[in-house]
């Protein structure tokens, strides 16, 4: 699922690791990716994930916002269509 490997910063919710044929892998997220809202619904918390995901049902498609990390450059903030 898609919150099975986040941690909590201070940023807030991180990608710490992807399952090789997870979801959010096969989205294209990456390590470090911090997730800013689900389907337009700002989350600052895990919890906050947790509960935005509570009532979809697998195979369904939300859409993701990150800010990415990117070396010497500002970060990028992306969307991407998640199955879950």
């Amino acid at each position: 699922s898609l919150e099975e490997m986040l941690s909590e910063k201070d940023e807030g919710p991180v990608i710490s690791g992807l399952s090789p044929h997870g979801a959010a892998k096969k989205a294209e997220l990456l390590k470090d990716d911090v997730i800013l809202a689900i389907d337009g619904e700002e989350v600052e918390t895990i919890e906050d994930i947790k509960i935005n995901l509570f009532y979809k049902e697998h195979g369904q498609s939300v859409t993701v916002k990150v800010r990415r990390p990117i070396f010497l450059f500002p970060d990028a903030v992306m969307d991407f269509d998640v199955q879950l």
